[in-house]
């Protein structure tokens, strides 16, 4: 049956303890639904197929939200819950479905279910949705199915996703403040060029006064701001659009990743943040039981950096044909020789898994330590940019005032 067929319901019931209960359930009959209440031990009162806004179709078909990492946690927790707590793989989605509030993973979740109640795995229906599931969480799975352990493998991936998103999160938190800076900074200089200099030059031209060439190109400047608004509000639309576009080439994208890997000042914790995803992906899939080469490949793809992507790639080839991967892997520049000596521990020993969650761990907190290094630099400059901004306007719009004073004197 097609995911079509699914609809939205309305509902009213009275609970176990007689208290008047409604809500939205998602099924594909309205006898569905009430098979589903009485399971909740409910009596159903009122049930009415619910139609969708043109709101409601515009996020889920129209313009899907992005899936974020923590959604995918919270998924892989559940599913892993109630697979280890016995229910079949059918009804677990069934009730995953009906758990999830985001609408994108939602619609994505129902076509999943879909395809498992025609007969095929989880793994399967999982890579038909490429844009929301990652290739990560698709091969874990399938090496889940194959073990006989999808439980777990899920739950390991839960806390996978966990820590990805903890790191996400360090990073944006660590460059929000200097950003707000940046933002005030712009915005103070809009206001002072729209509003506070019309005044004063309102003012110079009743008085006759001789201006000053900067305090004239100040105002100048100002009024083309005031009546030329569009053309910067489309120049600033087509700056970004252009560098948009120039990132969406292949090398474009290279150099800007290349660049976030060499710039004097982040390329630090850019490196740190790219051994840590690496690490912490290659140990979760080499314990998940993936064979190296693959686990190599899907590892590649997490580090969003193509510069780093491609490098693994040719170590990748280099190690099907039995090379070491940590000897191959040396010849990043980009990794730390600390990540590249604990590796080799970690073949000799037979322990590749566990040396680089160890690895990755510790370069997690080396990240965060780089990242906080960082804003420490920048909200200064930010600051002294704001202030130069600031400072400037003013000191171009009071220096004929000083002049007259000057003449007074």
């Amino acid at each position: 049956m097609s995911d079509i067929n699914l609809l939205t319901y309305r509902y009213r019931a009275v609970d176990a303890f007689g208290k008047k209960v409604e809500g939205v359930l998602t099924a594909r009959t309205r006898q569905e639904v009430i098979d589903l209440l009485y399971e909740r031990g409910c009596r159903p009162m009122h049930i009415e197929e619910k139609t969708r806004t043109a709101r409601e179709i515009g996020d889920i078909d129209i313009i899907p939200k992005k899936v974020k990492t923590k959604d995918l946690t919270l998924a892989c927790r559940q599913l892993a819950t109630m697979l280890r707590a016995g229910l079949p793989i059918d009804k677990a989605m069934r009730l995953l479905t009906r758990m999830t509030e985001h609408k994108t993973l939602k619609r994505a979740l129902e076509q999943v279910t879909t395809r498992i109640t025609q007969g095929a795995a989880l793994s399967g229906a999982l890579k038909d949705h490429e844009s929301i599931f990652p290739k990560i969480l698709v091969n874990m799975t399938e090496a889940g199915e194959l073990t006989g352990s999808l439980d777990g493998t899920l739950e390991r991936m839960a806390n996978y996703f966990e820590d990805q998103n903890k790191i996400n999160n360090k990073v944006k938190g660590a460059l929000i403040y200097p950003i707000i800076l940046l933002c005030i900074t712009a915005a103070a200089f809009v206001i002072l060029m729209v509003f506070v200099i019309p005044i004063f030059a309102e003012m110079y031209a009743s008085s006759g006064t001789d201006l000053p060439a900067v305090t004239q190109f100040m105002i100048d400047a100002s009024n083309v701001m005031a009546s030329r608004w569009y053309v910067f509000l489309l120049t600033g639309v087509g700056i970004m659009v252009g560098i948009k576009t120039f990132l969406s080439w292949d090398k474009g994208r290279h150099w800007f990743d290349q660049s976030k890997l060499q710039m004097p000042v982040i390329k630090k914790p850019m490196r740190q943040l790219v051994t840590a995803r690496f690490t912490r992906t290659l140990s979760t899939l080499l314990s998940s039981g993936i064979q190296l080469v693959g686990a190599l490949n899907s590892a590649a793809e997490t580090v969003n950096n193509v510069v780093i992507e491609k490098a693994i790639a040719l170590t990748t080839e280099d190690v099907k044909a039995g090379a070491s991967l940590t000897s191959q892997l040396e010849k990043i520049e980009y990794f730390p020789v600390m990540m590249t000596s604990m590796m080799g521990i970690g073949e000799e020993s037979g322990e590749l898994d566990v040396m680089l969650e160890k690895t990755a761990s510790f370069y997690d907190e080396e990240a965060e330590s780089a990242i906080q290094e960082l804003t420490s630099f920048i909200e200064p400059i930010a600051i002294v940019i704001m202030g130069i901004v600031v400072g400037l306007v003013l000191i171009a719009m009071y220096m004929p005032l000083f002049g007259s004073y000057s003449t007074m004197m």
